[in-house]
């Protein structure tokens, strides 16, 4: 338990205690057996992950005992609206639903648990200000618990307003995305009894949610934010069951964070770090063993996961509200439907998915083209129908659609893969290669399904031939083919036709390549922007730095095999950054990194730069001091498979152990998040490149 953790402060167990006793009370017999625990022994583990969340707050953002007794107070009672039951009697009930829905509702169980399920937020928050606190000695902060209550799932953050009161701060949003954060946790096997589960009556969908929790052996933060998931799996589960059940739970947990911008806020905002570890597997053992999951169950599953990556691909940042646009989404709900199903943009991509996989592309392409008339500003339904219109070759269309995406939101996976291909079949190689970058960049954090990972690299490798890079485009597409499965036969669309055409002229041309030697020097080179923002002109006072995007310059030709590429360079601030080998946009190659006591060489593939399984990151100490604000010269002479580094005429490394993929490429420079470096008098002697056979 983190140290002053909330739990165990006196002030707030004082004013803590009727309200923990009124929610064993509300929570004796529960009413909805067939979801998972919602009890307040649910309530009592969402707690302790809040205490260890609270706990990595910095010194200066620690919460107050008030802001305690709120957030506990709300985790105790979050969930009370589910043993609310009868929610048609409330006066809650008109505000939410149209008559129809009432009396329909009152008729039908089902109907009603669902209705009390979606909204139990709204529900626990209403019994909160109208009857529970009416008991409570400190009725002084009623209203910031059930604003808390409110936005522990679904609602809104930015509509909680952060305030003082009793002379100190309240800030109720970070209170409610610690408590959604926390309650979202809590998903290991204590939350479902399985024996339970074959008397109950429930939905196929919900039953996968419980198979989900049952193989999860536990959840926790760890320091430095790291939050670990530990399963343990049946020894009769396939490598697929595992993939899935792990996908399913940390991508779920990493997609829920970012739609809901708790990294947003608790990151950027308050400095809490949190990253969504790599899960521990157990082995199955003795009478903790696990149950094999039914194939009827793993059937949802798969559809759960199919539908996962698929909106991942798709994204699901909408831009921020006006005012006006958020209050009404906020009274939405009055337009629910007898069936209480308001189609909203989930809802639209679940049924253009479903009538896709039951072969009617027409059909989901009409449904994704009325919902963007719906939805104009959704970047999910926008990149999405950019997709499907790219896979039925509507290039035109397809291209419009994906720069709506684009524009309307932070950018999305399949809007910028569909963007990278139309603007390569317009012939702008250079702007297609900016967008397929991103696409690179995005592989590195979410899981792609096979067949658009594979397009990713199809897609660069084409544009990479464009522009004359042959050797990394055949990379390219090599790795592509060792994607697919070769004994799965999968439809060829149009825009699979194109690029496999690219690829075979790419491989041809590559072969009418050959070695030429001799000795060319460039002293002027012509330097590209590659993703990101370059500082020309950087400021040097170190307090006035700033956190930058990526940065990168590019220049030379990826025909380069052997050469010299030297220049000066004035460290500032932690490393300066230099590309040989690199292919056309920077996505492959190596780069050495200068900080002031230390070389780090990298092996980038595909836009990834850390993958230490492959070590394709070492480390070496320098044999002298790198000074700030000096200026330095550094030379790289880059000979078949041997990189050399001279810093002030110093030979301070020999690199032989890097891979022979990086035989070739580009050189430059990059900057990334703090680092500060200034450089002048670039050049290069060339002494060996590929050229065209005669």
């Amino acid at each position: 338990m983190p140290k002053g953790a909330l739990s165990h402060r006196p002030k707030v167990l004082e004013d803590l205690k009727p309200i923990c006793d009124q929610a064993k009370s509300i929570w004796a017999t529960p009413e909805l057996t067939h979801y998972t625990d919602h009890t307040v022994c649910h309530s009592t583990r969402v707690i302790k992950h809040i205490d260890n969340l609270a706990g990595l707050l910095p010194s200066a953002d620690k919460l107050n005992d008030n802001e305690g007794f709120v957030l506990l107070a709300a985790a105790l009672l979050h969930d009370v609206g589910m043993q609310r039951v009868n929610v048609f009697d409330s006066d809650l009930a008109e505000h939410l639903f149209t008559p129809e829905v009432v009396e329909q509702g009152r008729s039908s169980k089902a109907l009603c648990e669902e209705l009390v399920r979606e909204y139990h937020h709204l529900i626990s928050a209403e019994w909160i200000r109208t009857k529970l606190s009416s008991t409570w000695p400190n009725r002084n902060f009623v209203e910031e618990i059930a604003g808390v209550v409110t936005g522990h799932t679904k609602a809104d953050l930015a509509v909680l307003q952060d305030h003082r009161k009793a002379g100190e701060p309240m800030r109720t949003r970070l209170l409610a995305a610690l408590l959604r954060l926390a309650d979202e946790l809590d998903l290991d096997f204590q939350r479902v009894d399985l024996d339970r589960l074959k008397h109950a009556s429930i939905t196929p969908e919900s039953k996968a949610h419980w198979w989900k929790c049952h193989y999860v052996e536990s959840v926790d933060v760890l320091e430095h934010g790291r939050v670990q998931v530990t399963f343990r799996f049946s020894s009769e589960d396939t490598s697929e069951v595992r993939d899935i059940i792990r996908g399913l739970v940390l991508d779920g947990l990493r997609q829920k964070m970012a739609n809901d911008h708790l990294m947003d806020l608790l990151w950027n905002d308050y400095g809490l770090p949190l990253k969504i570890d790599e899960a521990v597997v157990l082995p199955d053992a003795g009478v903790t063993a696990k149950k094999p999951v039914p194939q009827s169950v793993l059937d949802v599953l798969r559809r759960d996961f199919d539908s996962l990556t698929r909106q991942q691909l798709a994204g699901q940042r909408i831009p921020p509200e006006h005012d006006g646009a958020r209050e009404a989404r906020r009274v939405q709900p009055k337009q629910i439907s007898v069936a209480a199903s308001v189609q909203t943009e989930q809802s639209v991509l679940q049924q253009t998915r479903n009538l896709w996989a039951h072969g009617a592309p027409v059909e989901a392409v009409q449904a994704l083209q009325r919902a963007a008339a719906a939805y104009p500003n959704s970047a999910p339904v926008q990149a999405m129908l950019g997709d499907l219109l790219l896979s039925q070759g509507q290039w035109k269309a397809a291209h419009s659609a994906a720069s709506r995406a684009v524009e309307s939101a932070y950018g999305t996976f399949l809007a910028h893969l569909t963007l990278g291909i139309t603007f390569a079949r317009r012939g702008d190689h250079n702007k297609a290669l900016e967008h397929l970058r991103l696409t690179d960049l995005t592989c590195q954090h979410i899981s792609i399904a096979p067949r658009y990972h594979a397009r990713v690299h199809m897609a660069v490798a084409s544009s990479l031939a464009a522009v004359g890079d042959y050797r990394y485009a055949l990379e390219r597409i090599g790795t592509a083919h060792a994607l697919l499965d070769p004994s799965v036969t999968l439809p060829e669309d149009p825009a699979d036709r194109e690029l496999n055409t690219a690829a075979s002229e790419a491989r041809k041309s590559a072969e009418e390549m050959v070695l030429e030697a001799g000795s060319m020097e460039i002293a002027k080179l012509r330097f590209q922007e590659v993703l990101g923002r370059w500082a020309k002109k950087p400021i040097v006072r170190f307090e006035s730095l700033t956190t930058l995007m990526e940065g990168m310059l590019l220049a030379g030709s990826s025909a380069w095999v052997d050469y010299v590429f030297e220049c000066e360079f004035q460290l500032v601030n932690l490393a300066a950054g230099f590309f040989v080998r690199a292919d056309a946009w920077g996505t492959t190659g190596l780069m050495m990194q200068i900080g002031p006591r230390r070389l780090r060489r990298h092996q980038m593939l595909h836009s990834s730069y850390s993958d230490q399984r492959d070590r394709r990151i070492t480390e070496q100490p320098l044999p002298l001091r790198v000074k700030l604000y000096e200026w330095h010269s550094v030379r790289f002479e880059v000979l078949g498979g041997t990189l050399r580094t001279w810093i002030n005429d110093d030979l301070v490394d020999e690199w032989t152990g890097f891979l022979p993929l990086y035989a070739s490429g580009k050189v430059g420079f990059r900057l990334w998040g703090r680092e500060f470096t200034l450089y002048k008098n670039p050049r290069v002697t060339v002494t060996k490149m590929w050229a065209a056979s005669q």
